[in-house]
């Protein structure tokens, strides 16, 4: 992701590119209601306000692990073999050794000792038969390592005194290791009060440095004033395991830090910490232990703090919703529905006919290269339509595949796929935005409704073309869409799938962000956004996991951010989040990779999320996938609502608790929240009048926490009927019926949501 823009030369682009105007002959000015304000979506660190600065232990320069750039890193000093012998915050001996700590067996002067210089020695001469040093420590403490140069024709024995007079072997310091710096870690953790260095010959003793503990490296943040923290991005890979241990760490007054997160050094990507109760401070500390391995680094790349919200900001008030459940819901599907071979013969058990009994619309991945060989040439959707096949595919009749969704009962959007390869190259388009519009044109002149056969009601530019450059997709973007409208004004247009929460998006692969990818003049011809959004967590150790779509940590809200950004650049647009599930086992097919939750979680995370996105006022929800794939338990390749073609299609529990929630109240709507909070998600279902129907609660927990807990609802009404949707049937499971008493109810709520319909 390359460094985030700020606001104001991003509107500078957006100014110039407004003064631009037409472009191939296109009427380009945007609409008055397009501000242009890309970042609009982003919640701001507060690492990110004016005042803030870094400072590190030792090293490179600290402001960079607060640029917004997580390419630059900070790096330390190494500790080892003698960078901590002259370091106060490191040497625990250092200018230690005078008169009054040390005895010496000769009357040499002792400061030379733990001065920090090793060319400095000391001579020490036989009294009484030995040669000896001992070093008395201001307070007692552990010895972890020592380091000592000397020169000696005979061995020194090094030993440690702890505070009950009881003596510990440090090592011995051979003939041949003189006037070389030898390293000893005895990691004594019993509080030591003398280091005694003896031998039976004279001898000349350099220096004497000692840890009580890893050498530590750290950078500390400080924030302009004390916050309340309750989110830490952080980026702290370490390379060659150079660090044995690292922490986060927080002061309100910069002397005294408190660790609030243990850290996995080797972790690569940026790790959210969340931090639970939120604390108030002003410094931020991510300190680091170093190994004990010679001319080892510790790094530090990126840091980020929040509130408890995190980057994705609070949500929304609850709007009630003016669509119905069963109208918001769809599913991605594919040519075929994975039968390798088109729609044509299939029945109730498989395809169109069978995804349709959970959703209303489907979502296609409609191959660009399957109309053509080269993205300049214009398709010909009339021949293909009387059976003469496309330019790339002689076999293919999209007219034929889509008559059977539609006529299952599905409405289509089609995702129009495209990216960067081998018939997609840059250098193919010889005029991108040209292209763009002759196939936009012709795809919704032939499928839309008001010209066409009136298959399809929205399409997208793109699914995620995340290889192409900003400025070449908004070429793309703009030709293909304007040749949409131009075509067919009543086809809902989308853009590919961006995100508004991110910026350094663009320094990753995933290259998606919105404040980049779309400006006032390719949103004039944009009816509604569209976004994917999956349910994962990175945990501390760096791995990407499935949750449960309540967490605050979950990727899933990472539409809250789009909820921002279309609130200022597409007011008023419809939000589509286009892809978004779980990957899970089932239908006799494991799933076995880190973003895996069981087939119940899967079928319970189904129904709650799509409640609370709902809630959000997202207008259409389409689950990823229809099936699983083949080819095993990869990400996303496990997310099906059914097995895969290998099962038949078995249906899997998230399948069985969609259905139920169609069933059950596909035709009501979402109301308001009656609470919403970390022990219960209260939602009041109803009619497009406002009246109430249906209560639905569930704890806001992950599927295995099984613990039942009684609430109370404040609630006049008299429940009729209680159902669990948890998979088990297309119809729900029986469930106790609140207690009804002087306009309350106490209900019993898990992590399976409960409905409850009312009189």
């Amino acid at each position: 992701m390359q460094t985030q823009l700020s606001s104001y030369l991003l509107g500078a682009i957006l100014s110039f590119l407004l003064a631009a105007g037409a472009y191939c002959g296109f009427d380009s000015a945007p609409n008055r209601d397009i501000s242009g304000q890309p970042d609009a979506g982003l919640v701001l660190p507060y690492t990110d306000a004016q005042g803030v600065t870094a400072a590190a232990s030792s090293g490179g320069t600290a402001s960079v692990v607060i640029d917004n750039n997580i390419q630059s890193f900070w790096q330390s000093d190494a500790p080892y073999p003698t960078g901590y012998i002259s370091r106060a915050d490191q040497n625990i001996l250092l200018d230690l050794a005078n008169a009054q700590s040390t005895h010496l067996t000769s009357k040499d002067n002792p400061q030379y000792l733990t001065d920090g210089n090793l060319d400095n020695a000391v001579s020490i001469s036989v009294k009484n038969g030995q040669a000896a040093i001992h070093l008395n420590l201001p307070e007692a403490q552990p010895i972890y390592a020592l380091s000592i140069k000397a020169q000696s024709d005979k061995p020194l024995q090094i030993t440690a005194i702890d505070s009950q007079q009881k003596t510990h072997l440090i090592g011995s310091y051979l003939s041949t290791d003189s006037y070389q710096l030898r390293r000893y870690t005895p990691r004594i953790d019993m509080p030591i009060v003398q280091i005694a260095v003896v031998s039976s010959e004279a001898f000349s003793a350099f220096e004497i440095a000692a840890l009580n503990a890893p050498p530590t490296e750290y950078v500390t943040i400080r924030l302009p004033q004390i916050q309340q923290i309750g989110w830490i991005d952080s980026r702290h890979y370490t390379a060659d395991q150079n660090a044995s241990e690292a922490s986060l760490q927080l002061s309100s007054d910069g002397k005294q830090f408190k660790t609030v997160a243990r850290l996995n050094p080797n972790a690569i990507p940026i790790v959210p910490v969340w931090i639970d109760p939120p604390q108030n401070a002003q410094y931020i500390r991510i300190a680091q232990s170093v190994a004990d391995k010679d001319w080892a680094k510790v790094s530090v790349w990126e840091a980020d703090a929040y509130d408890p919200n995190g980057p994705f900001g609070e949500a929304p008030p609850a709007q009630a919703q003016n669509q119905t459940i069963a109208e918001i819901i769809g599913v991605n599907g594919i040519w075929g529905w994975g039968n390798k071979k088109g729609s044509v013969g299939l029945d109730h058990r498989s395809g169109a006919q069978l995804y349709a009994r959970v959703a209303t619309h489907a979502r296609n991945y409609h191959e660009m290269d399957w109309d053509i060989t080269d993205p300049d040439h214009i398709p010909n959707y009339t021949a293909m339509a009387r059976g003469q096949g496309t330019e790339a595919q002689p076999w293919l009749n999209w007219d034929t595949e889509y008559a059977l969704w539609q006529k299952a009962g599905l409405r289509i959007e089609l995702s129009v796929k495209f990216d960067n390869n081998a018939v997609h190259d840059p250098h193919k388009w010889n005029d991108p935005q040209q292209a763009a519009y002759n196939y936009g044109y012709a795809l919704a002149r032939h499928f839309g409704p008001t010209y066409g056969n009136g298959m399809v009601e929205a399409i997208e530019v793109g699914n995620e073309p995340r290889d192409y450059s900003p400025t070449f997709y908004r070429a793309i973007l703009r030709g293909m869409a304007s040749g949409i409208k131009a075509a067919d004004p009543s086809i809902i247009t989308l853009p590919c799938a961006l995100q508004s929460g991110y910026a350094q998006a663009e320094q990753t692969d995933l290259k998606n962000y919105a404040g980049l990818r779309i400006t006032p003049n390719e949103a004039q011809f944009i009816d509604a956004w569209n976004c994917h959004y999956y349910s994962h967590l990175t945990d501390r150790d760096g791995i990407q996991r499935g949750t449960y779509p309540e967490h605050p940590q979950s990727g899933l809200r990472g539409v809250l951010n789009d909820l921002r950004f279309c609130r200022q650049n597409l007011p008023d647009k419809p939000i589509y989040l286009t892809e978004w599930g779980w990957d899970s086992d089932g239908a006799g097919e494991a799933c076995t990779h880190s973003q895996c939750v069981s087939e119940h979680a899967q079928a319970l995370y189904a129904v709650r999320g799509a409640m609370w996105l709902m809630r959000l006022g997202i207008d259409r929800l389409t689950w990823y996938f229809y099936a699983n794939g083949t080819g095993g338990s990869i990400i996303y390749n496990q997310s099906g609502l059914t097995g895969s073609v290998e099962t038949n299609f078995a249906q899997k529990s998230s399948f069985r608790n969609l259905e139920s929630l169609r069933h059950l109240v596909g035709d009501k709507r979402f109301l308001f929240v009656l609470r919403e909070d970390n022990e219960a998600y209260i939602y009041l279902l109803g009619k497009p009048d406002g009246k109430p129907t249906h209560l639905m609660a569930w704890r806001p927990v992950a599927a295995e926490d099984t613990q039942t807990v009684m609430i109370s609802v404040a609630m006049r009404q008299t429940p009729k009927q209680a159902l669990c949707l948890d998979g088990q049937s297309s119809e729900g499971t029986t469930a106790p019926l609140p207690r009804h008493q002087n306009g309350s109810w106490q209900l019993a709520i898990s992590s399976v949501p409960i409905l409850v319909s009312i009189e």
